[in-house]
């Protein structure tokens, strides 16, 4: 068998102990978890770093590698590890209250979320068994009354791993494993979360007995049993360790219900990741545009000056489009600086990134909209079936704020895909002008008010130097729709808003209404040790 002694494991068949690092930490080592499905190690010093090793296997021996260091933010020190069951993350309590997860082969921090009020001394996972469970199955209309959301363009000025999180694509059809995360604090509360984001119930263990209640209690360690019905709770107090088991059979009644709620919003914080990612490509497309424009008209203003006039770019190319008066600037500028060729290329790359801005808004930005806000519909609709989901803590008032917010997002994309069309045309019209009025200039034509005859195009070119020349229209829109996705809809609003903690009564633990009165005779056992 395998103990774990200060950070050295000993195999009882070895002659000899692993040693994991070359110099011992600072302080020694203040806690340590062993990965349960992988060769991983994870360990704290007591500054509060968080330090993850891997075997490395070769012919003569087995040597350890360090994978990755984690420091907490905010001067917080790590005061509980654990695994979780799959050993693709691993969950942290700090000293400010906090969990944070931690994911081992991004090496990024997955989330993190305010728990309890005072420090955490414990953290634990629990895989649900749903083999045995109620058969409760609730259709999944998402599938086949939206669009798939596709996978997002590959940009090619992001290094790989940028790139890798910009073309991922939400996975809307997993079915992801329940996970539920277990925090207690010293203050003797547990609070139980989904995947270690959702906040399904708060714990009192003051609030469990008459002989808890005067005590001052600190968690040392929790385990939710697989079937959901039995959660055992080892305590501190002033004088004795304890050992408590309580009843949770509601989770397991509930079960379906929690799994699909939360497939909910498992979905929507794939899809706000998405519209993100799609939000940022985006504005690095329309940028890139806006660049190569602006490169290509700046020496205009340097020649004018030289020239030694006092008007403005805009000003010289108003009077070439109404009177046809063309400066010797001017002429330098596009006969010799631009000419036929140059506008021609910016023309064409310039409505290459318009089809591509236009394809993200519309076959990606408005798809995912619509999967958000299908799916907040859905779950406002949960939040009226009180039968089946009153008991998870879903609230209708709390979700209508969100459906608003996430009704305004669409509408803020519509807007912006209006506007993207609108100067779309503009630029197409000035470009089209431009390069009629290089041409007659080539020509040695001296009148350049007939370039264009087509009134409506000229009323463009006129909007396009009036608005579009010197301002950007489309970044102000999208901008204003980054600013209304990143703020109502972000997932940790969704988070409190539908699972909200539950109060106590005085001789109950509310994990939800059906959650059964503790009988004292029965589903508690107290086993205490005097130290």
């Amino acid at each position: 068998y395998q103990r774990r002694v200060r950070g050295i494991r000993i195999d009882c068949a070895m002659s000899e102990p692993w040693q994991i690092v070359d110099v011992a930490p600072q302080g020694g080592i203040s806690l340590l978890d062993w990965c349960p499905n992988r060769d991983l190690l994870a360990y704290c010093t007591p500054e509060g770093s968080v330090h993850i090793h891997r075997i490395v296997y070769t012919d003569a021996s087995r040597t350890w590698k360090r994978l990755c260091s984690w420091t907490p933010k905010r001067g917080a020190r790590v005061t509980a590890l654990r695994w979780r069951p799959d050993s693709k993350a691993l969950g942290m309590g700090c000293s400010d209250g906090w969990v944070r997860i931690l994911d081992v082969e991004s090496e990024a921090q997955l989330f993190e979320q305010q728990l309890l009020e005072g420090e955490v001394s414990a953290i634990s996972w629990s895989q649900a068994d749903t083999s045995s469970c109620p058969p409760r199955k609730y259709v999944e209309r998402a599938r086949r009354l939206l669009h798939p959301l596709k996978p997002l363009l590959k940009p090619s000025n992001l290094d790989k791993a940028q790139r890798s999180l910009q073309i991922e694509t939400p996975d809307i059809d997993g079915d992801t494993p329940l996970y539920l995360l277990l925090a207690g604090g010293v203050d003797g509360k547990i609070v139980i979360c989904i995947h270690g984001r959702f906040s399904l119930g708060l714990l009192d263990m003051h609030d469990v007995t008459p002989d808890l209640s005067q005590m001052s209690l600190q968690i040392v360690d929790t385990h939710l049993s697989k079937d959901l019905k039995h959660l055992a709770v080892s305590y501190r107090s002033a004088d004795a360790l304890g050992v408590i088991e309580l009843d949770t059979s509601a989770i397991r009644t509930s079960h379906a219900e929690i799994s699909h709620v939360v497939s909910h919003l498992l979905h929507c914080q794939s899809v706000l990741s998405y519209v993100d990612n799609t939000a940022k490509q985006i504005d690095s497309q329309w940028q890139s545009a806006m660049s190569d424009v602006q490169e290509k008209m700046q020496p205009l203003a340097q020649m004018i000056r030289d020239g030694g006039a006092n008007t403005s770019p805009r000003e010289e190319l108003l009077s070439m489009l109404s009177c046809g008066v063309v400066s010797a600037p001017l002429n330098q500028f596009i006969c010799q600086k631009l000419q036929v060729a140059g506008i021609a290329a910016l023309e064409k790359k310039f409505d290459q990134v318009c089809g591509v801005v236009l394809t993200l808004v519309t076959s990606h930005l408005n798809v995912a909209t619509d999967h958000i806000v299908f799916r907040i519909g859905e779950l406002t609709g949960f939040a009226r079936w009180t039968d089946r989901f009153g008991d998870v803590g879903l609230r209708e008032e709390a979700l209508e704020s969100l459906h608003q917010s996430c009704s305004a997002l669409r509408l803020r994309t519509e807007q912006a895909l209006h506007m993207l069309c609108k100067v779309r045309s503009n630029y197409k019209a000035f470009f089209k002008w431009l390069n009629l009025c290089c041409h007659n200039l080539s020509e040695g034509l001296d009148g350049l008010d007939g370039a264009m005859s087509n009134t409506s195009e000229l009323l463009l070119v006129a909007d396009f130097l009036h608005h579009d020349l010197n301002d950007d229209r489309v970044h102000t829109v999208l901008h204003l729709s980054l600013i209304h996705i990143s703020e109502p809809t972000r997932l940790l609003s969704i988070s409190y808003a539908v699972f909200c903690l539950k109060k106590k009564k005085k001789s109950s633990i509310e994990l939800g209404k059906r959650m059964k009165k503790i009988d004292r005779g029965t589903d508690i056992r107290i086993v205490k040790d005097r130290q």
